[in-house]
């Protein structure tokens, strides 16, 4: 997985070595909006995030809660989402 710079505002776009592209909106702490993992079930450090498959469609929309997930991408979001958080998640307060 590629993961790239997070910007001022928060942005990461990245990519799977499966060739999905996606953009997420990461905080440096965990919130109740965000995705949930193993490691923060109640909510994660990722409040936005968009996945896109190989040809450009949509598959994947999380905006502070869920709001659209074909098929299998649920998995490959909690995928993405437990990377986003090793790279970028502090300790819970």
């Amino acid at each position: 997985m590629e993961i790239g710079r997070r910007d001022t505002m928060g942005w990461v776009s990245g990519s799977t070595d499966e060739g999905h592209a996606f953009d997420a909106k990461v905080y440096d702490l965990p919130s109740v909006f965000g995705i949930p993992t193993d490691r923060f079930p109640g909510g994660g450090n990722v409040s936005k995030l968009h996945i896109r498959d190989e040809v450009g469609r949509e598959v994947y929309a999380w905006e502070r809660g869920l709001d659209f997930a074909a098929d299998g991408a649920a998995a490959l979001a909690a995928e993405i989402a437990a990377e986003l958080e090793a790279e970028f998640c502090g300790e819970a307060e």
